[in-house]
């Protein structure tokens, strides 16, 4: 385990900076006094504690250093990458060779947050709406495509961004970026599903009454860190049922924008050539 954390350090600390220090509006000297608590910081600063005594003891860049097998270590070097694409979005990509296989993640800051008041919710609905069909395919089509393509995805909505994860093999590449790029830019919504996807959300909220630990750890967020960050991502009920098909429509066009949007790969890559192609589709 501690040479699979070492080996993504690198990618953490940069999603890390973009995601907390570019972004936030506030910071003291202090890491611990942001004005805008967040519940991952602590497991973060470690990770930072972590990574600051391992470069003091080494003065080099981190490397995975594998158990000898038959008295022959290898080392693999990282190979890590980081760009802005045309639109603005912003690129952080690892290249590794002996793979034959991708993993992709979108990070949109359109998370719990950015929730309008007394939509708590809007979001997390948005995230279950936006893989009923996208671009030119219905639900049933794009479910048809992702796995005809073997691609393995999925969509959440945490406090910051709504999540978009997806692994696939490298030569499916291209295709699997463009549905992708179908589900983040040009989602159906449809009106039609909606009420299907409320029912969903409460079964979702009815479900914490039978996880005791889960609604204590809910009501401590919301007791001890201030609004909008102690607020359930889902919602409640009332909030939920008064959320309409419009609101969503809007909340999606003002929040998924270029700026802001994070896309981290890793696999079997070269980085020119994502690169480009990634221009092309978003």
């Amino acid at each position: 385990r501690t040479r699979k954390i070492i080996h993504v350090l690198p990618v953490t600390v940069k999603v890390f900076k973009l995601c907390y220090i570019n972004s936030a509006p506030v910071w003291s000297n202090n890491l611990l006094e942001h004005v805008h608590p967040v519940k991952e910081l602590v497991a973060i600063v470690d990770m930072l504690i972590v990574i600051n005594v391992m470069a003091k003891r080494n003065q080099k860049k981190l490397f995975w250093r594998p158990k000898p097998r038959n008295g022959v270590c290898i080392t693999v070097r990282q190979k890590l990458h980081q760009s802005n694409l045309t639109g603005g979005i912003t690129l952080v990509a690892e290249r590794m060779e002996h793979l034959h296989s991708v993993a992709v993640r979108i990070l949109v800051p359109a998370g719990g947050i950015h929730d309008p008041q007394r939509k708590q919710g809007l979001s997390n609905l948005l995230s279950e709406m936006m893989d009923r069909g996208a671009g030119t395919r219905n639900s049933k089509q794009l479910s048809d495509a992702f796995e005809t393509l073997g691609v393995d995805y999925s969509i959440g909505t945490g406090t910051h961004c709504i999540a978009i994860s997806a692994t696939f093999l490298s030569e499916n590449m291209k295709p699997a970026m463009e549905l992708l790029s179908d589900v983040l830019i040009r989602p159906k919504l449809p009106a039609k599903e909606l009420a299907a996807v409320k029912d969903l959300v409460h079964q979702d909220i009815q479900a914490l009454e039978e996880e005791p630990r889960r609604k204590v750890m809910l009501e401590l967020a919301k007791q001890h860190y201030p609004s909008p960050y102690g607020n359930d991502p889902r919602g409640s009920t009332e909030s939920v049922d008064s959320i309409e098909i419009e609101e969503i429509e809007k909340f999606h066009n003002d929040r998924f924008q270029p700026s802001g949007t994070i896309i981290g790969i890793a696999g079997n890559i070269e980085f020119s050539e994502i690169e480009d192609s990634l221009n092309r589709i978003f």
